[in-house]
């Protein structure tokens, strides 16, 4: 999620619609696997699991909050398909494995209202995020219409597997098209822009399928993501690949238009001087779906992206 030369809007484009919203804003690449710290699930993820309320922790939590067992209530049951699957789960503390499930969303699209402040000037459009899976494989494209900024489309494609997504080739169109391909044959992920090859990891992403991603792992595992818990996994742009870091902030209640949400919060911070905030809104009664994406570059400048309507295949 590093800036782009010249451009404001650095790195990021992905889940789910962040990721084409983050692109929207001229954002490049990124790497790193699925993973939680003390409950691990077989080359899946490793989670960070918030620590005891009697730990010495600052958990940031922004916006109103919904109660935890509000979020629980609303969730919905995971329909198992052929993408769904229960791994066992180790916990270094040595107790007993328990079952655990990835549930991926249906096919549908997402519908975004988009506004943005960009150089200055204020800025608006909208966002489509269609994701279509039958059980073996997937695709899922973005695109961002907002003027003055330029149209983008991203698109992810690959295959369903027990631990989820596991992308095979994503693409990032502006002006013209630069891809990312994922090479598990080879286990490296290379890049049409000729940047070096970097080595594939597992549970890796693209900044598209890492929002979806993210939703088919909560929905498998809600009762864990509670605030302060973190998820790392690797995602991969258009010209490198890095470790993306999501800490869980906040259950909270979203109001987007005449709707109200509850949802869960989860924020990439920046890394460093150069990068960008990405924070992601997932609504279990949505199928977990990104419901709002916000990108904050360094610079000061933000997107954002609203759910606005969803259409079932």
């Amino acid at each position: 999620m590093s800036p782009a030369t010249g451009v404001p809007w650095r790195p990021l484009v992905a889940i789910t619609v962040a990721v084409l919203c983050l692109h929207a804003l001229a954002l490049r690449g990124v790497p790193g696997p699925l993973q939680w710290t003390r409950n691990v699930l077989p080359m899946l993820v490793r989670v960070r699991e918030a620590p005891p309320p009697a730990a010495s922790v600052d958990h940031e939590a922004t916006g109103n909050s919904a109660s935890h067992a509000a979020m629980q209530a609303a969730r919905p049951t995971p329909r198992p398909s052929r993408a769904s699957a229960t791994t066992p789960v180790s916990r270094a503390s040595g107790q007993a494995a328990a079952p655990a499930t990835v549930s991926v969303p249906p096919s549908a699209t997402w519908r975004y209202d988009v506004t943005a402040h960009w150089r200055g000037i204020p800025v608006s459009g909208g966002a489509v995020l269609a994701w279509r899976q039958d059980g073996s494989t997937y695709d899922a494209s973005m695109v961002l219409d907002a003027p003055p900024l330029q149209a983008r489309t991203q698109r992810s494609t690959g295959t369903l597997a027990d631990d989820g997504l596991r992308p095979s080739r994503f693409s990032d169109r502006v002006r013209s098209e630069e891809a990312t391909h994922f090479d598990r044959a080879q286990d490296r992920i290379t890049f049409s822009s000729n940047r070096p090859d970097v080595a594939l990891q597992p549970g890796a992403q693209d900044r598209l399928s890492v929002l979806v991603q993210l939703a088919a792992v909560v929905a498998g595992h809600a009762d864990r993501f509670v605030p302060g818990t973190s998820v790392t996994l690797q995602v991969a742009g258009t010209r490198d690949a890095d470790a993306w870091q999501f800490t869980v902030e906040a259950v909270e209640r979203l109001a987007i238009g005449a709707t109200a949400l509850d949802t869960l919060k989860l924020t990439r911070a920046p890394r460093g001087e150069y990068d960008s905030r990405l924070e992601l809104w997932l609504a279990p009664g949505q199928a977990y779906a990104p419901v709002r994406l916000r990108l904050t570059p360094p610079n000061g400048d933000w997107l954002d992206l609203q759910w606005s309507g969803t259409d079932k295949r």
